[in-house]
């Protein structure tokens, strides 16, 4: 019986042990959560101000170009210059899309236009865009 009892406290002693582990290692956990919490939400704070930080240049390029596009000081003029060009290409393809999309919504129903010719002889309902032949949308209608 004194093996009986002598296991029975060496087993009460051994899960006092694990049970003082076990929240060792609970707290460890959890603090461990807490500082990768902190480190995740400063990681997005940080983020969050580069992005706000990239839109503050952003316009503060923007104030000085449109302040000093004319006349820019000189160690910044190529860099002016520079952004002239590409407003100046962003403005043409835009030009480009608008019309292209135009054509688009023009020609999305030519498969059912009619085929007519624009003439002086056609009726103004029948005029047609040039080059899918679907009808003149911005042409009046007779009533």
């Amino acid at each position: 019986m004194a093996n009986f009892e002598e296991f029975k406290q060496k087993a009460a002693d051994a899960a006092e042990v694990i049970a003082g582990k076990t929240v060792e290692l609970a707290v460890k956990a959890a603090d461990k959560t807490k500082v990768f919490a902190r480190i995740t939400k400063l990681t997005a704070e940080n983020t969050a101000d580069k992005e706000r930080s990239k839109k503050v240049f952003e316009e503060l390029g923007r104030l000085y170009y449109d302040a000093k596009k004319d006349c820019p000081d000189d160690f910044l003029a190529q860099s002016v210059a520079e952004q002239a060009t590409i407003l100046s290409r962003i403005a043409d393809r835009n030009a480009e899309i608008a019309q292209l999309k135009s054509k688009q919504e023009c020609c999305e129903d030519a498969e059912d236009a009619k085929f007519v010719e624009e003439s002086e002889e056609a009726p103004a309902e029948e005029k047609c865009c040039g080059d899918c032949a679907a009808p003149d949308d911005e042409t009046p209608k007779e009533e």
